[in-house]
């Protein structure tokens, strides 16, 4: 009998057998290399064969899972294309126009209602760039378009009014990233020129109201002070605790009124800055004069830190004045006794910062964005301890943004540790000369 190994790619599949019934029969030489070679052929074959095979199991098992691969991406596209025609009806039935624009500021997506807004058909403004948009609607619309280039790369909202013809078009723009990348920009279009309208003529029923109101409050006042100075005759004890109180009311309603007015004024735009050259250092001088005798009732200890070589702000002084009286009154009037109000201001690039920080009851973080809404008061015993409209916070933002700068607050809610309020103002040097310029509002308003 003669055994031979069956070798393949150097691994032993097998074993073959050959043997004779001759026992007078002796394998010679040349029998044990002829077996050899056919034991490497059969090997060979053998391998092959069982290669072959597992190609063929590897192909079925690769067909398998494409086939299953290709049903899953089938119902991943069918899915994606109900999803995507439950969006586009969404858009489609929607009242307020859509226009998608990718990251090339290219426009991908038009809605119904933004063609009634826009004027234009779909079909002819999918594709335009954002110059042919702006070609189209001319010079009304250069605020808008500017800033959806501006907020194309952005990752907040942002809100721009248009006027086309005689409509106010309000549009939000919501940037789309994916991944940390700008992919593109969504406006939402708002005909809201029914809402400006009617505030308009509320800011208009306020101004007639505020001007009629003031004349009575003065002639009021007028003969409260001359009862208590005893012309009309002696005034007793108690009734001169009453007028005095009649007197307080009157100021308050005063105030109310100028606050009233002044809001009248910026909403109509007939609120106009007189820019010049002022120092910081000197109008916190003059502010914190005029507020001496409220510091020292409460002995509060006050910090100053406005440097005289501070470089000169561009602003309305005297606006600049209602800005700083109104917002270290508040935090004269929010502070407890014995506490300390700092008031710093230092350069930044080309703008000045200016903090009045308090260590009173703070406000907490869910009031923090609402603090500049009008006639707004946190609900907290302390805070409604102190006189207020609620009107003050909103004018300062609104005159802060008439001298192009911006405004902020920064609390932590404790009471002891109070608040901070931050806002800027463009200096003087960096800006081109406006000295005695009036500007309409909202010129030079930040975004």
């Amino acid at each position: 009998m003669l055994l031979l190994p069956l070798v393949a790619r150097d691994t032993v599949i097998g074993l073959a057998q050959l043997y004779t019934l001759d026992l007078a029969r002796v394998f010679e030489p040349i029998d044990v290399q002829l077996a050899q070679t056919l034991g490497a052929q059969a090997a060979l074959a053998i391998d092959n064969a069982r290669l072959i095979e597992e190609l063929r199991d590897a192909a079925r098992t690769l067909e398998a899972k494409v086939a299953e691969r290709t049903e899953e991406l089938e119902r991943t596209i069918r899915h994606q294309q109900i999803e995507a025609s439950k969006t586009q009806a969404i858009i489609e039935s929607a009242s307020d126009g859509v226009v998608v624009v990718d990251s090339s500021g290219t426009l991908v997506l038009v809605n119904a209602a933004a063609e009634g807004i826009l004027g234009r058909s779909r079909e002819h403004m999918l594709g335009w760039r954002l110059s042919d948009l702006e070609a189209a609607l001319g010079e009304p619309a250069r605020p808008w378009l500017r800033a959806m280039r501006e907020w194309l790369g952005g990752d907040s909202t942002h809100e721009e009014r248009v006027e086309l013809g005689e409509r106010t078009i309000s549009a939000i723009l919501s940037p789309v990233r994916l991944g940390g990348e700008a992919q593109g920009l969504v406006n939402v279009l708002r005909d809201v020129s029914r809402d400006v309208e009617i505030n308009r003529a509320k800011s208009a029923f306020v101004s007639i109201v505020s001007h009629e109101l003031r004349t009575p409050m003065t002639a009021v006042k007028g003969f409260v002070d001359i009862m208590l100075k005893g012309v009309a005759g002696p005034v007793s004890d108690d009734q001169r605790r009453y007028l005095h109180i009649v007197r307080s009311n009157i100021d308050r309603l005063t105030a109310l009124v100028n606050d009233l007015l002044d809001l009248s004024h910026i909403e109509t735009g007939r609120m106009r800055l007189d820019f010049e050259r002022v120092s910081l250092h000197d109008v916190v001088a003059d502010v914190l004069r005029t507020l001496y005798a409220r510091v020292g009732e409460k002995g509060h200890t006050l910090d100053v830190q406005v440097p005289p070589a501070l470089p000169p702000v561009r602003a309305d002084a005297s606006r600049l004045t209602q800005i700083l009286i109104n917002l270290i009154g508040n935090a004269v009037a929010y502070t407890p006794p014995g506490g300390r109000i700092t008031v710093a201001a230092r350069a930044d690039d080309r703008f000045a910062v200016v903090e009045v920080s308090d260590t009173g009851v703070g406000i907490a973080p869910g009031d923090q964005q609402r603090v500049f809404e009008r006639f707004f008061r946190a609900d907290d015993a302390a805070v409604r301890e102190a006189k207020g409209t609620g009107l003050g916070l909103p004018i300062v933002q609104s005159l802060v943004e008439l001298h192009g700068g911006r405004i902020w607050v920064h609390s932590e809610g404790v009471p002891g540790k109070g608040s901070t309020f931050s806002f800027t103002l463009p200096l003087w040097d960096t800006d081109a000369p406006m000295s005695e310029t009036e500007v309409a509002a909202g010129a030079g308003s930040p975004r």
